[in-house]
């Protein structure tokens, strides 16, 4: 038992040091595409973005898989996702809006604000990623007892009569 939750654990670890890896690949070229060129690469910025959302999702990917196994019909964590995950998504996707000089990230996201944050839009993104994988769940299936009147129509009901006499009673 002790053998299966080492390997389970070094599955985990071994697939994050892979994101991860891809991560600082993908940074390095973004680096390199934007010192050649004077400017950002889109493509390179979302994939960066998403590989560190992937990041996220590795780390709770064991919730995940709990949760694989369980019997039920999946739910997602309405509230969590709303009052968590979308606010942390609008601040992963700064550049975005800095990018494409969207009117709306100007608006919200004051200089200072996406001076402070600029260095941790990363550690957002993974956020992000946790939140996402860790709101789905599953809920049990409730099971409901047939009323009398139901069972009576899907089977038969066999009656036997039995005679009450004074022995019995």
């Amino acid at each position: 038992m002790k053998a299966k939750s080492w390997l389970k654990y070094l599955g985990y670890l071994i697939l994050l040091a892979l994101v991860l890896f891809l991560r600082g690949f993908v940074s390095s070229e973004a680096s390199a595409y934007y010192s050649s060129q004077f400017k950002m690469s889109l493509p390179l910025m979302s994939l960066g973005i998403i590989v560190s959302m992937l990041t996220g999702v590795v780390l709770g990917l064991e919730h995940f898989v709990t949760e694989i196994k369980k019997p039920g019909k999946w739910d997602l964590n309405v509230p969590k996702m709303i009052l968590i995950g979308i606010p942390v998504l609008c601040i992963s996707l700064t550049f975005y809006g800095v990018y494409t000089q969207n009117s709306i990230y100007a608006t919200l996201m004051a200089n200072n604000l996406f001076q402070m944050l600029t260095g941790s839009l990363p550690l957002f993104q993974v956020i992000f990623g946790y939140v996402v994988i860790t709101s789905f769940f599953k809920s049990e299936v409730k099971k409901e007892v047939p009323e009398v009147e139901e069972i009576a129509e899907n089977e038969e009901v066999i009656v036997t009569e039995e005679v009450v006499t004074e022995e019995t009673v």
